[in-house]
């Protein structure tokens, strides 16, 4: 049985991986949590030529790929 901490904050910190595309280095800003390496879906949407939005009604994230 597991417990969760009642203190389920986490510290992010800014993190640099090199992150390549077709044999070409991309630029990403990176976060460290907990050990884990975390991008931006939007900035990861742009490398790959993807569309991220924001429904407020649904509360849902939409991806649209061409």
């Amino acid at each position: 049985m597991s417990v969760l901490s009642s203190n389920l904050s986490k510290t992010a910190k800014l993190s640099t991986s090199e992150i390549y595309l077709n044999d070409q280095l991309v630029t990403l800003t990176a976060y460290n949590i907990s050990g884990y390496t975390y991008f931006k879906l939007r900035d990861v949407g742009a490398v790959l030529n993807f569309e991220v939005e924001w429904n407020g009604a649904a509360n849902t994230i939409e991806i649209t790929t061409d």
